[in-house]
């Protein structure tokens, strides 16, 4: 479920690496199900800062993101129980749309900018 987020990615990570994170503790992984049916599943890990932690969501997938926002009360107790303070995620402009449109107090945190690094030599 996952490997359709990882396509929207930007090269960052693959499914098998989030695996190995959860393996090694430094990811977690939450699932939402609906009787038998898996409908939602999102991979997060704690970024900590020395003034905040910050539960950062890696990715998304699912059939279901509207279902996202039932669980969000379990997110936040999972989040302060975890020491984080705020929930973030790096998205495309269309899901930070979707993401105001379900949780309008969620605010834009930053515009990331992105470039490849150019393959100098070092003199």
């Amino acid at each position: 479920m996952l490997d359709r987020a990882i396509q929207h990615a930007r090269g960052e990570l693959e499914v098998d690496d989030i695996l190995v994170g959860v393996g090694g503790g430094r990811i977690g992984i939450l699932a939402q199900e609906e009787g038998d049916t898996l409908e939602l599943l999102f991979a997060f890990e704690v970024n900590p800062y020395p003034r905040r932690s910050v539960f950062n969501i890696i990715a998304m997938g699912g059939k279901n993101f509207a279902g996202f926002a039932a669980c969000y009360a379990l997110i936040d107790k999972l989040a302060s129980t975890m020491g984080a303070s705020v929930v973030r995620c790096y998205c495309r402009p269309s899901m930070a749309r979707h993401i105001k449109h379900l949780m309008p107090e969620a605010k834009e945190a930053y515009i990331v900018m992105e470039r490849e690094v150019r393959h100098a030599g070092l003199h």
